[in-house]
């Protein structure tokens, strides 16, 4: 193909995609300023250790989160394209309350037991309204509702922010339950936000008529298995790394990783709008039984202009990157820069996976998801294990990177075995 021609197609693409996520792109912006103030904020009023006693106790509250919460919005937003819509959301609201209901027990006695009864309690509150306002964003992606969802992608930095500045300025050291205060408060607003447009949300023209809980419960079965499998896996893979840091090294170490994985990782927000655009395309082509290859081109343009963008930000951190740490960090967490690069690298490969695994999820593979997370994560534990000793907190970003690349291979593996199903068995 000439390259003109070829340019003229991928400069029309850019058109659309600027026209179809043009509020995701600014709310992405919005997002990547106030994200790398928060971390500026934290690097200088955040011990290291606090940070990292902060980050393990995140990283166990999201266990639930992970294996649970977010494979079942995940068929949530699966069965809202089969189903009529007032029952599927009946149905997983009671779902959800029923599960931090259980929640609600474990934590009762893990304070028993601990005696930390207030942090608990907040942990578990945190965690109960981040998954009510990830239920009515399931909704909004689900049905294609990008200025919703625009408005909070840049509503949660903005308001997470403004929280850690008021704590700053009421002078007080920021301790661990401080920090978990800020969260309660964030998944809050958050949640009364989306709420609010949820009950103002028009009803979306999709399949009516009633049927048995029993049909959504098959759906929930069918869809959730494998990913709460798979999540406990993909779990390992994204979090494993920081309890090895800290077995291995020590708390602190764990808090310099944070720091500089954290900015490392703020790589994701260039993918976001693009990963929304395909997983809206995906489930109105799967609303109108439309075979997966119909997205094969978008695949390939948006992998395409997110490593376009991607690399030429990884140069720059290379290029800038002590400029960089000690501008949007501090000198304190200086053996957290050399990780920023590094991770950076791996989050372009695992958006590159997510924007190809979408199609899993529209398309019910989620078996396909299961099995690559099993290899990810035995790899990246592994790798961890491996290289955490010699290379200390490099090691563990080194670990990412190669675990990333697995996941990324295995998915487009899996992915050319999708576009050869036959049209009647998706």
């Amino acid at each position: 193909m000439p390259i003109a021609t070829t340019w003229q197609r991928f400069s029309g693409f850019l058109a659309d995609t600027w026209r179809q996520t043009a509020y995701l792109w600014g709310a992405q912006g919005v997002s990547a300023l106030t994200g790398v103030a928060y971390g500026k904020l934290v690097a200088l009023f955040v011990a290291p250790a606090v940070l990292g006693v902060y980050n393990l106790q995140l990283a166990s509250t999201l266990v639930l989160h992970a294996i649970v919460v977010a494979p079942t919005i995940q068929a949530y937003m699966s069965a809202m394209q089969q189903y009529a819509p007032n029952q599927t959301q009946r149905f997983y609201t009671r779902l959800l309350t029923g599960i931090y209901g259980v929640a609600l027990l474990g934590t009762l006695a893990f304070a028993l037991i601990s005696g930390a009864w207030f942090v608990a309690m907040l942990m578990w509150l945190a965690t109960t309204l981040q998954g009510a306002f990830l239920l009515n964003n399931g909704y909004f992606t689900a049905f294609g509702h990008v200025r919703k969802l625009a408005l909070t992608q840049a509503l949660n930095p903005l308001a997470n922010l403004s929280l850690l500045a008021l704590l700053i300025v009421s002078g007080r050291v920021i301790d661990n339950t401080m920090l978990w205060a800020n969260v309660v408060a964030l998944n809050g607003l958050l949640w009364v936000v989306s709420f609010y447009y949820l009950r103002r949300q028009r009803s979306t023209s999709t399949p009516t008529g009633t049927l048995p809980a029993r049909r959504l419960a098959e759906h929930l079965r069918h869809y959730c298995l494998p990913l709460v499998i798979q999540a406990i896996f993909s779990w390992l893979t994204n979090y494993g790394d920081r309890y090895l840091v800290g077995m291995l090294m020590t708390e602190t170490a764990v808090g310099y990783y944070s720091a500089g994985y954290g900015m490392g990782a703020r790589i994701a927000i260039l993918g976001a709008p693009l990963l929304v655009r395909q997983t809206v395309k995906l489930y109105a082509n799967r609303r109108e039984g439309l075979p997966v290859r119909n997205t094969l081109s978008m695949l390939r343009k948006n992998v395409a202009l997110l490593w376009l963008m991607g690399g030429g930000g990884i140069v720059l951190l290379i290029a800038l990157l002590d400029i960089i740490g000690n501008l949007f960090l501090s000198a304190q967490y200086q053996p957290g820069f050399s990780v920023i690069p590094l991770i950076a690298v791996a989050y372009l490969l695992l958006t590159t996976s997510q924007l190809i695994e979408a199609s899993f999820m529209a398309y019910e593979k989620t078996k396909y998801i299961l099995a690559n997370s099993v290899c990810t994560a035995l790899s990246n534990i592994s790798l961890n294990m491996l290289l955490i000793p010699p290379f200390g907190i490099q090691g563990a970003a080194y670990a990412m990177i190669l675990s990333m690349l697995v996941q990324c291979l295995i998915a487009t593996g899996l992915y050319r075995r999708l576009l050869t199903v036959p049209k009647t068995h998706l």
